[in-house]
């Protein structure tokens, strides 16, 4: 008749939830960058160097957004100071992360440079208005004479000469040593790039 079983529970485990994985098997194809749905191996590489660089150089003032587009060719290109489009290629040529580091260098130095390069000197300010020097009766002479002149029209000679732009590659050398990256490798990103 009736046997006594102990109670059991019939109900199935949950099933384990989909973890995404770290690195997917191959090149991401465009449809799949487009929609996000993971990302691919070679922009998460991009975004970990790039984070690293941007934090210890913020005194450049730049923050662009460096995106990986699919292509085999090696293509670097630049929409204004905001986005930094790097091909598949070229990323993949990139053996080791620093000469990664230095090609993203070699852009933020390339931006800084053209930013100064943009900004106007001290010597390139328009002179002030008409500012009369001297009494009511136009009198005044000798030296202090010439250096009023001298302050209306924005010349000094105690000034030193301004500034010339700073070299992009010099920059990039800078960026690269802050970041904690050998700044000898901004010569090899250049034949990198090159080819």
């Amino acid at each position: 008749c009736l046997e006594r079983r102990p109670y059991q529970s019939a109900t199935p485990a949950a099933p384990t939830p989909y973890v995404k994985p770290a690195t997917a098997s191959g090149p991401a194809s465009p449809i799949q960058q487009a929609s996000g749905r993971f990302v691919a191996p070679q922009q998460a590489r991009v975004e970990a160097v790039a984070a690293r660089i941007l934090e210890k150089n913020r005194q450049l003032g730049l923050n662009p957004r460096f995106e990986v587009v699919p292509g085999s060719e090696r293509k670097m290109l630049r929409q204004g100071d905001r986005i930094v489009q790097l091909s598949e290629g070229l990323v993949d040529a990139c053996v080791r992360d620093e000469q990664l580091a230095a090609l993203l260098a070699l852009e933020l130095g390339r931006m800084a440079s053209q930013r100064q390069a943009e900004r106007p000197g001290d010597d390139e300010r328009l002179p002030p208005m008409e500012v009369p020097i001297g009494g009511p009766d136009g009198g005044g002479f000798g030296p202090q004479l010439r250096q009023a002149e001298m302050a209306k029209l924005g010349l000094d000679r105690r000034r030193p000469a301004s500034n010339p732009v700073a070299n992009a590659e010099d920059i990039a050398r800078q960026v690269l040593t802050r970041a904690g990256y050998p700044p000898t490798e901004v010569e090899p990103a250049k034949t990198l790039l090159a080819q």
